[in-house]
């Protein structure tokens, strides 16, 4: 009990404070919780999220994100699975010397096939492929027959194909969000050293450029530059990605996150959305025709992988966001309807990736109006009184989605127990990585603290009058 004759009790994380007045002792139970409030102002559907479980949403985020930076198990085993396939063909001999070749594609469509053949035959020559099969039906003279099929063997080759990592992130940015990207590395050295009492122990070949010893109860700081790994980087055995400026974020989750294989000049889709129904009337001859069509909302991730070589990739990325902003009455006579207007943020571009490199596609925002109340329970749940139990705090929140992606090739020539691994070379794309974001103003715009809003509203405002 202190002077004023309060008891505070602290226990399961309750704090209950009594208040003592005569014999009679009333126990108010104290807990502030936060919740953000969402309002949908189309549909009325309110959402509520808890603070704690955003925090660890993001460090989930946070965990999926720093997997792009080791090898993939899935590029792993699909080397393993790649094996040839033995080609079909059949020669059927036929009179006047001539010969039927029948050959089944195996890596290209038949169809593709045709007009490069047209170009190889002899003039008495006929080209016909069928579809079903996959087949290509060449007539030609027995003698060009042989020529014929090596030429085919030649063009029907296994196409390249990519394999690509994508994880779509949503980030909710709020105030004084750190933009902040760490690395860290550590090696144990092949050659140890001697601490102050002569005693042999190993040391730890540091990210920062540094030495640090692994004597227990002994730490000293990196020597060298923040940032800087180390230029011995053969024989790295532990990366560790950390992404601060992610864990200081309200909240984030991944949308979606699929690994694909993706042929040349193919295109693969990534959609997570809905699709809205539109309804349209049309009128014939004073009869009146209802229909409904679907218009797809949502994220949607285009990558088609353009030009691939053995260790580089151009590759074509189209990520499109959108959704319903609003619904407009429309009347067509007696008949009323409403039609969605829907907003579309979308970024198309080229870009050349060296194999296992990672990139990140960012700027496209969207606004959130959220309210944040800290109340008391039970109290606050009273009609009329408990708005004396409750702190309400109505902002603006700034939602950004990001783009992860990270492309492998996938060549014949691959070793199909395992995959060739560079720490170094992860090491110096993770570094380029982390300049990117930490220093990009138009993926994370500045934005004024509240310490700055305030200095600005009250301090300097006050000096100018003066």
């Amino acid at each position: 009990m202190n002077k004023s004759g309060n008891v505070s009790v602290a226990g399961g994380g309750m704090v209950v404070k009594c208040l003592t007045a005569c014999a009679l002792t009333l126990c108010i139970p104290v807990l502030a919780e936060t919740v953000i409030i969402q309002k949908n102002p189309l549909t009325g559907e309110v959402r509520k999220f808890d603070r704690k479980a955003g925090r660890k949403n993001v460090q989930s985020v946070a965990r999926q994100l720093s997997s792009l930076l080791v090898p993939s198990k899935t590029l792993k085993n699909l080397k393993a699975a790649r094996h040839p396939l033995k080609p079909y063909s059949r020669v059927v001999a036929g009179p006047d010397g001539k010969s039927t070749l029948i050959y089944r594609c195996r890596y290209t469509q038949s169809k593709s096939l045709v007009n490069s053949m047209e170009s190889a035959i002899s003039p008495v020559g006929t080209v016909e492929y069928s579809s079903e099969q996959n087949l290509i039906i060449i007539n030609d003279k027995s003698e060009k027959i042989k020529e014929l099929k090596g030429a085919l063997e030649a063009i029907d080759i296994p196409s390249p194909q990519v394999l690509v990592e994508a994880k779509i992130v949503e980030i909710l940015l709020n105030d004084g969000m750190e933009r902040n990207f760490s690395l860290n590395f550590n090696q144990v050295n092949e050659f140890p050293g001697l601490n102050d009492k002569g005693d042999i122990v190993n040391t730890l070949l540091s990210s920062s450029g540094g030495v640090e010893t692994s004597v227990p109860g002994q730490t000293s700081g990196d020597r060298g530059l923040g940032f800087n790994w180390f230029p011995y980087v053969s024989g790295n055995k532990n990366i560790n990605a950390s992404i601060q400026w992610l864990l200081t974020a309200q909240d984030a989750k991944i949308l979606s996150s699929p690994n694909v294989v993706v042929s040349r000049n193919a295109t693969a889709s990534i959609v997570t959305g809905q699709d809205i129904p539109i309804q349209t009337f049309q009128i014939v001859s004073g009869s009146t025709t209802t229909s409904t069509e679907f218009k797809r909302v949502g994220v949607i991730l285009n990558v088609t992988p353009k030009l691939i070589n053995r260790d580089s990739v151009t590759l074509g990325v189209n990520p499109q966001v959108s959704n319903v902003l609003k619904y407009i009455q429309f009347k067509q006579d007696r008949f009323d309807y409403e039609v969605p207007v829907i907003s579309i943020r979308n970024i198309e571009t080229d870009l050349t990736l060296k194999d296992g490199q990672v990139i990140m596609l960012g700027g496209l925002y969207s606004h959130r109006e959220t309210l944040q109340q800290e109340r008391t329970p039970f109290l606050s749940d009273i009609p009329v009184i408990g708005e004396f139990f409750t702190a309400k705090n109505r902002s603006k929140e700034l939602i950004q989605l990001i783009f992860f992606l990270k492309v492998n090739i996938l060549t014949e020539d691959e070793i199909a127990s395992g995959v060739i691994y560079d720490p170094g070379k992860q090491a110096v794309d993770s570094k380029k990585l982390g300049s990117i974001i930490r220093n990009s103003k138009q993926i994370f715009p500045a934005k004024e603290s509240t310490l700055e809003k305030v200095k600005k509203e009250f301090i300097e405002k006050d000096e100018s009058y003066r």
